[in-house]
C-alpha cells in the first residue's frame, strides 16, 4: 500500500512539473542576446531580440535606438510575427557600437503590446553587461630610468610673414560671402522647388492632398476608435499627416521623432499655424502610445478634423477644389 501510495505522489509531482513548464512557456517573454560580451572600442556587436507573446496579442514594432544605454543602435529591423502553436513570435536585429572603454551594461529594453480585450500590457528583458576594450595593446616601460635629454638649440630669428595670413583671411572672406548668397537663395526659392523625381511612391500617381484625403477616410473606415485600437489608430494618424507633409514640401519626416518635425517643416517655410497645428497632434499621438493615454471619441474626431484643415491649408494653390473656395469667397 506504502509503495503503490508513493507511486501515486511521484505521478501527481511528474504532471505538475509539466503542467507548471508549459504554463510557463506560454508567458510572455522578451529575450536580448549578444554575439559577444567583450569588444574592442567600434566594433559591432551584433543584438537579437526575441519576443513571444499570447497569440491574441499585438506588437507595435518600432525603433529601439538610435541609443541604448551607451551604445549607439545601427541596422536594426523587425521580422516577424510568426505562429508557433499558441505563441506568436517576433525578433528584432542590430547592432550595438560604443565608442568608449570600460564595463558597461547594456539596460533592459521594455516593450508594450496589445492584448485582444484591449488591456496594454508589457514585458521586459534582462540587462547584458559588456566589456569594452581599446584596440591599443597596453604597453609596459622596461626601465624606471628616465632618457637623458639633449641640449635645446636657440630659437632662431626670422622676419614675419603675413602673406599667408591675409590670403586666408581673403579667402574666409570669400567663403562665407558664397554660403551667406546660398542660404539666402534657398530659403527664397525654398516654398517654390518641387522634387518630382524623389516623391514618395504613393505620390506618383496622385498628388499629397489627394492622398492623404483617400488615407483619411480609408483610416476612418477601419473604425479603430469604435474597436478600441487608440494606439494603431493614431500610429496611422501621424503617418499620413508626416506623409502627406514631406511630400508636398519635399522633406523627409518619416525618421524624425515629433519633437523634431517643427523646426523641419520651418525650414520648409511652412506657415506657422499649420506648424502648431501639426506639433499638437504629433504631442497628442506620443501620449496616447507612450503614456498610455486614451482620448475620448469626439478629441479623436477633433484630431480627423485637424489633419483635414492642414491639407487644405496647404494644397497648391492650382487645385481645382481651392480655386472653387476663393471664388466662392
Amino acid at each position: 500500500m506504502r509503495s503503490g501510495a508513493t507511486l501515486w505522489l511521484i505521478f501527481f509531482a511528474l504532471l505538475l512539473a509539466a503542467t507548471g513548464g508549459a504554463r510557463s512557456a506560454e508567458e510572455p517573454q522578451l529575450q536580448l542576446e549578444l554575439s559577444a560580451q567583450e569588444a574592442t572600442v567600434g566594433d559591432r556587436l551584433q543584438a537579437t531580440l526575441r519576443v513571444q507573446l499570447p497569440a491574441d496579442a499585438s506588437l507595435e514594432t518600432g525603433s529601439i535606438g538610435p541609443q541604448l544605454g551607451s551604445f549607439a543602435v545601427f541596422a536594426e529591423q523587425w521580422s516577424g510575427p510568426t505562429r508557433e502553436g499558441d505563441q506568436r513570435l517576433w525578433s528584432w536585429s542590430g547592432s550595438l557600437v560604443s565608442f568608449r572603454t570600460g564595463e558597461f551594461v547594456v539596460p533592459p529594453v521594455r516593450l508594450e503590446y496589445l492584448l485582444a480585450d484591449g488591456r496594454t500590457e508589457s514585458v521586459e528583458s534582462s540587462a547584458v553587461d559588456v566589456v569594452v576594450r581599446s584596440v591599443l595593446d597596453p604597453q609596459e616601460p622596461d626601465t624606471d630610468e628616465i632618457p637623458e635629454l639633449a641640449d635645446l638649440k636657440p630659437p632662431a630669428s626670422l622676419e614675419p610673414d603675413y602673406s599667408g595670413l591675409w590670403l586666408l583671411a581673403a579667402l574666409l572672406i570669400a567663403v562665407a560671402g558664397v554660403t551667406g548668397l546660398a542660404w539666402w537663395l534657398q530659403r527664397r526659392y525654398a516654398a517654390k522647388r518641387v522634387e518630382e523625381e524623389s516623391s514618395p511612391e504613393q505620390f506618383q500617381s496622385v498628388p499629397p492632398h489627394v492622398w492623404a484625403c483617400e488615407a483619411l477616410q480609408a483610416l476612418l473606415d477601419r473604425h479603430l476608435v469604435e474597436q478600441g485600437e487608440f494606439d494603431s489608430f493614431f500610429a496611422e494618424l501621424s503617418r499620413i499627416v508626416k506623409l502627406y507633409l514631406g511630400g508636398r514640401y519635399s522633406v523627409d519626416l518619416m525618421e524624425h521623432t515629433s519633437s523634431e518635425v517643427p523646426a523641419l517643416l520651418q525650414q520648409a517655410l511652412i506657415p506657422e499655424p499649420t506648424i502648431e497645428e501639426t506639433a499638437g497632434l504629433l504631442g497628442l499621438a506620443d501620449r496616447v502610445k507612450f503614456a498610455s493615454e486614451r482620448p475620448a471619441p469626439e478629441i479623436c474626431r477633433d484630431a480627423v478634423d485637424s489633419v483635414y484643415e492642414i491639407v487644405k491649408a496647404t494644397r497648391p494653390r492650382d487645385d481645382p477644389e481651392a480655386q472653387d473656395e476663393q471664388g466662392a469667397a
